[in-house]
């Protein structure tokens, strides 16, 4: 048989059984004929079948997929959190589905729903900058779906998050460039909208 992917119809339909018996069969559960079974193995293994994991995973209501959003592939700060989180999803048996925002709020919106169509079990998204409705997230919580955000906070958003403390190392900074005797002391940004959903007035600043 030419196919470049053989799947449990196909030998089901050559050995004229059920869908579910060939499935049973390959997956040794339920109660199947020995021999129905031998010849169910034999075909898989002649075609060289190969389990589609998604499609098993929508039997199971689990993909061990996990969808991830990030503004963008060429940042290697995003980049690295993207190999991290790769890693250990490995490590435990997930694989992960990436969409990128390019920091655009549609983009974001479109992920999303790419993404739940795939069927992830859960979610780690860096919020887009251009971003200031964040009703879809709570949407998400509401669901219980399982979500974890990274490196920027949705306003009042309560759910995991993992981010870096902005103003306070922005304090410790400051302060050290004192002690180091600076006296005009500026602060570049490009990211204001995110900072006042934190609750923080981060606008640039100059110190004499």
């Amino acid at each position: 048989m030419k196919k470049s992917h053989v799947s449990l119809k196909d030998i089901a339909k050559e050995l004229n059984l059920s869908i579910s018996t060939v499935s049973r069969a390959i997956r040794n559960i339920g109660e199947v004929n020995p021999e129905t079974k031998k010849a169910v193995l034999e075909l898989a293994e002649k075609w060289n079948y190969k389990p589609n994991p998604l499609a098993m995973g929508l039997l199971k209501n689990k993909t061990n997929t996990i969808g991830v959003i990030i503004p963008d592939i060429e940042s290697y700060y995003y980049s690295s959190i993207l190999r991290g989180i790769d890693k250990i999803a490995a490590d435990n048996s997930y694989r992960i589905l990436t969409c990128y925002s390019n920091d655009m709020y549609r983009n974001e919106i479109q992920a999303i729903d790419e993404l739940l169509f795939s069927r992830v079990d859960g979610l780690i998204t860096c919020p887009a900058q251009e971003s200031v409705d964040f009703s879809y997230y709570q949407k998400l919580i509401d669901d219980k779906f399982p979500l974890v955000l990274v490196d920027r906070k949705c306003g009042d958003i309560r759910t995991s998050a993992i981010v870096t403390d902005n103003y306070r190392a922005t304090f410790e900074v400051v302060e050290h460039l004192i002690s180091l005797g600076c006296s005009r002391i500026a602060l570049i940004t490009s990211l204001e909208p995110l900072y006042q959903l934190a609750g923080k007035d981060m606008k640039p600043i100059m110190m004499h």
